[in-house]
């Protein structure tokens, strides 16, 4: 449980870190130190060490508002997640019909666009397989008229 609450911190603490925007820095801290507080303190009254003090354990301890209001805190850190730049690059790719990821474009080294492709990224013959177009499922070179046209 004390692992699982670590790495809700620990990504809230990296999309605080990774975000380029001050509001969403200090929101997404700003949550993550809410749920850190509220989890040290529950774990403490847990083990004696701090008298009752009826702060309850997220997402864990009974009660209504207390989870409403804690999911709500993750929507919010959910958004600022999604608005870190590469988060932004991510879903901008996406919503163009990108193949290759940004890693697999630089691990290839070569030249990724197919002019007769209307500027679309695609494969590699190497890195996975076409995904759409003639010859669809097929790897290599002869995987389809959107490789390469070197090859």
């Amino acid at each position: 449980m004390i692992g699982l609450f670590a790495l809700l911190m620990r990504s809230g603490f990296q999309v605080a870190l990774k975000s380029d925007q001050l509001f969403n820095r200090i929101a997404a801290s700003g949550v993550t130190a809410w749920f850190l507080l509220q989890a040290i303190v529950n774990i403490m009254v847990v083990m004696n060490l701090l008298p009752v003090l009826g702060v309850p354990l997220p997402f864990i301890s009974s009660g209504g508002s207390a989870l409403m209001a804690n999911l709500l805190a993750v929507a919010v850190l959910l958004a600022c997640a999604r608005d870190t730049p590469d988060a932004r690059a991510y879903l901008e790719n996406r919503r163009r019909g990108a193949g290759a990821t940004y890693d697999q474009r630089a691990r290839c080294g070569r030249e990724l666009v197919d002019p007769h492709c209307a500027g679309r990224w695609r494969h590699c013959t190497h890195l996975s397989v076409d995904r759409d177009g003639p010859g669809a499922g097929r790897a290599g070179p002869r995987g389809g008229d959107h490789l390469y046209r070197n090859e």
